[in-house]
């Protein structure tokens, strides 16, 4: 049976997005560490054949760890965000309440 209770619902929305945002950051991790795997076998394979072009190469695949990086602590900013909304919401009174969902989501969508 499907309850129409708003608080429910509103609980129901916030941890459907963290089950999503979790399964995001895995595969951000997952691909970071994929990344900084094929750095380090690029920077000992140049080493060993004495190629600076080949270990340069993977200083810039290592740069490219700034994304999924910066991309993991944005999902948990938001995780932490979403998981203390309800807290918050409840002890406001309903405009107030209103008015901090409307803030919590601009932030979170950016």
């Amino acid at each position: 049976m499907k309850t129409t209770d708003p608080n429910q619902l509103m609980y129901d929305r916030i941890d459907g997005v963290l089950a999503s945002n979790k399964r995001n950051e895995v595969f951000v991790t997952v691909l970071s560490a994929m990344i900084f795997l094929i750095g380090l076998v690029l920077i000992v394979v140049g080493l060993a054949k004495e190629q600076p072009f080949i270990y340069g190469t993977s200083l810039i695949i290592q740069g490219l760890l700034y994304w999924p990086i910066n991309k993991i602590l944005t999902i948990r900013k938001e995780n932490i965000a979403l998981a203390a909304a309800p807290a918050l919401i409840s002890t406001l009174p309903p405009e107030q309440a209103a008015a901090e969902m409307v803030k919590l989501l601009e932030k979170v969508n950016g």
